[in-house]
């Protein structure tokens, strides 16, 4: 992470609320109540039910290209986001592992979401908040929505209870349709997200561009 990167996550840090006053001691993370902003959001736009059966407790703190945010529902574009963001989530403890994922969950189109959800990104054994060290199983892939309808691209950082040994994910991409959330939390342990977020995207030039080289034109 460059140092412009890091100042712009530490002031998201600071803004966004994450304070050491909020640390239960022996939790191994910090926050143990849940953000009321974080709920509605992800309540409200249906991500409770499409994903998961609980909100995360707390905003995971995300930045694209440095300064670009994610927050609670944005609209970013695919153009802007081509890139694996800056993640960051406060810890006490540096052996505690967690599990990244992010899913698409109206592929492929809002109003036909048949291969609900996409993985997009899948890293696990993280220790800490150094995703770095963690070990990839799905790596990073940008959005690329087919339509001009909002398309609901999810984060969602679990901590794990123990290590966790994942197959390696099949070549193609084929191999990321329809990821199911809660079997893979049930079988790698893992229970209510500890944090959250979530942009929106619709088509752009990019993302149609990057069909046209597919030759897909309808699915």
């Amino acid at each position: 992470m460059t140092m412009h990167s890091r100042c712009v996550i530490v002031a998201a840090v600071v803004l966004a609320g994450w304070t050491q006053a909020d640390y239960i001691p022996g939790s191994g993370t910090w926050y143990s109540g849940q953000n009321a902003q974080v709920a509605s959001a992800f309540t409200q736009n249906g991500i409770v039910s499409d994903a998961v059966d609980v909100a995360p407790l707390q905003q995971l703190i995300m930045a694209y290209n440095g300064s670009t945010f994610v927050q609670l529902g944005n609209e970013l574009t695919p153009a802007g986001v081509t890139t694996q963001p800056a993640v960051f989530w406060p810890i006490t403890y540096a052996d505690q592992l967690y599990t990244l994922v992010e899913l698409d969950l109206d592929a492929p189109t809002a109003t036909n979401s048949s291969l609900r959800s996409v993985l997009h990104w899948l890293v696990y054994n993280i220790p800490g908040n150094d995703i770095f060290r963690g070990q990839v199983y799905a790596p990073y892939m940008g959005s690329a929505p087919f339509d001009s309808s909002l398309h609901r691209y999810v984060f969602l950082l679990f901590p794990q209870t123990r290590s966790i040994q994942l197959s390696a994910l099949p070549s193609g991409n084929d191999a990321r349709l329809r990821f199911n959330m809660r079997t893979f939390m049930l079988q790698n342990g893992l229970s209510q997200p500890f944090a959250g977020n979530f942009y929106r995207a619709r088509a752009d030039d990019y993302s149609r561009q990057y069909w046209a080289s597919q030759g897909v034109t309808s699915f």
